[in-house]
């Protein structure tokens, strides 16, 4: 088993409020790099209106959006590994 880490979905984008422009960034947290993709690039269990988040949101806000997934330190699913053999058993 591998070791999992906390990973962000990160969007960021500007939105024209009164003719000036404000940067926006966001963060949308998962447990692990798997998690985030899914949601990045196929989006099946979110819409089945939209082939993906990223093709959504750059319908909306234009071609100046900036999206990808960046992975944490935070571990969410340490390595699983096995107990030391019990002395005994080892002769």
């Amino acid at each position: 088993m591998f070791i999992e880490y906390v990973t962000a979905l990160v969007i960021s984008y500007n939105i024209s409020i009164d003719g000036e422009l404000h940067d926006v960034t966001s963060h949308i947290w998962f447990k692990n790099q798997d998690e985030c993709q899914e949601v990045f690039q196929y989006n099946a269990k979110l819409s089945k209106s939209v082939d993906n988040l990223y093709a959504h949101l750059r319908n909306i806000y234009g071609k100046d959006i900036m999206m990808g997934c960046r992975q944490t330190e935070i571990v969410s699913k340490p390595l699983n590994v096995p107990p030391p053999r019990p002395k005994e058993l080892e002769n």
